[in-house]
């Protein structure tokens, strides 16, 4: 019995002994560097700042090791490593400072193993700068960006993909992707341009009128002259909304086309040499001034004086006829002796039947200018007041029986100092 219980526990000792030899089957994933992990995979940092990254390293469970992984920068003269104070664990730690414009990998690395982080680089600001404040209407400047760092340094390197461009009134100013601006219609306009990153900068800038490269017609410089001007060859083009500005004062059109276009000389009351302002021109909108020397400081329309009396008055014909009135006209009435308030037309009925008559007035300003119809000596008001309005354009019609004469009255009726070019549009005589 003894005997027994003996070798019974001698077998199980034996066993207990082997058992206890086993190996562990996890040691290994404790045994040195398996993996390096950076705090950050990609980051983004304008030029100037600086940026904290850390960095560990891992066993094969995932514990973090003593051992303190080191950085080191792929291009440092875009992305530079700098020592920083290293914190209270078992972590690498680095300032990433951004030293020029790109993108660069900084890696951290320990015993053969790496984690990378992707740094991309910014400008921190952006201006414009250029060779004037002015663009002529129809010529090009160039407008060439300025990146900044965060110390209001100089940044290099920036390509010219990296900027939009920008104009916040697409009539005034284009602007191409190259920043090359080309002015159009005269007036202020804001050019901007953003760089990769976001930083923004702009410009402002003034459209003033070109120079007109075409030739006016010879002309005897008198108020009511017509005046062809003939665009340069390439020069833009005359189309439906160009305009015509003398000395400030807005022309009547009598034909256009592309090539050429005759204009109605207005009232500018001076002599010697002034401006012709030609605008809108093309679909660019362009605007350019011409030279013109005016050889006459009268008013004078091509009917004065007949038409400043009725007795006198020329006769009307269908179509156009240009008049200028003048003057301080309070009440429709002439305050001093050189205003010019009043311009009168004839209108005979030579036929066996009454004939219809219409009359339509354009002018461009505030000013207000009315049609009134009286007999052969003005000594009484005919047909109706339906043309003496406050409106711009006025337009009147009236019935005139057979063999009768009347007149058309056309008066300026406005306070203050004025100057009208008006257009008398005439339909209906025989």
């Amino acid at each position: 019995m003894k005997r027994h219980l003996v070798a019974t526990l001698g077998a199980t000792l034996v066993i207990a002994g082997v058992s206890g030899c086993a190996v562990d089957p996890t040691a290994s994933l404790r045994a040195g560097v398996s993996r390096v992990a950076a705090s950050l995979r990609t980051v983004s940092v304008k030029v100037g700042d600086s940026v904290a990254v850390t960095a560990e390293a891992r066993d094969g469970q995932g514990n973090t090791l003593n051992e303190v992984p080191t950085f080191s920068s792929a291009t440092p003269a875009v992305v530079a490593v700098v020592a920083a104070p290293q914190p209270p664990l078992n972590l690498g730690r680095v300032f990433l400072r951004a030293v020029g414009y790109g993108t660069a990998k900084v890696v951290a690395s320990l015993a053969g193993s790496t984690d990378t982080v992707t740094v991309s680089t910014f400008p921190a600001a952006v201006s414009i700068t250029s060779a004037s404040s002015d663009v002529g209407s129809g010529n090009q400047v160039q407008l060439t960006p300025q990146p900044k760092d965060t110390k209001g340094q100089a940044v290099t390197g920036v390509p010219a993909s990296a900027y939009t461009w920008s104009s916040s009134d697409q009539v005034r100013a284009t602007v191409d992707a190259s920043g090359l601006v080309t002015g159009q219609s005269p007036g202020p306009v804001t050019i901007t341009v953003t760089v990769l990153g976001g930083a923004t900068g702009s410009a402002n800038f003034t459209v003033v009128p070109g120079v007109f490269n075409g030739t006016l017609s010879a002309t005897s410089g008198v108020p009511g002259d017509v005046i062809t001007a003939t665009r340069a060859a390439g020069g833009p083009a005359f189309d439906a909304d160009t305009r015509v500005d003398v000395n400030g004062v807005r022309a009547f059109l009598t034909a256009s086309a592309a090539d050429q276009m005759s204009f109605v000389i207005p009232g500018i009351g001076q002599t010697g040499a002034i401006n012709i302002l030609l605008s809108n021109m093309g679909s660019s909108q362009i605007a350019q001034n011409a030279a013109f020397t005016s050889n006459s400081d009268l008013f004078d329309d091509p009917f004065e004086p007949a038409n400043n009396d009725p007795t006198t008055a020329p006769v009307a014909v269908n179509g156009d006829q240009f008049v200028i009135l003048h003057g301080d006209c309070d009440q429709g009435t002439a305050t001093g002796p050189t205003d010019d308030c009043d311009d009168f037309f004839t209108v005979t009925n030579n036929t066996a039947a009454d004939i219809s008559v219409t009359v339509r007035l354009d002018w461009f300003t505030p000013a207000d200018v009315d049609i009134l119809w009286c007999n052969a000596d003005c000594s009484a008001f005919v047909g109706n007041f339906n043309g003496a309005t406050g409106n711009n354009p006025e337009t009147s019609t009236v019935t005139v029986a057979p063999g009768v004469t009347i007149r058309l009255w056309l008066n300026l009726f406005e306070k203050g100092s004025a100057s009208e070019l008006v257009r008398v549009r005439v339909t209906g005589l025989p």
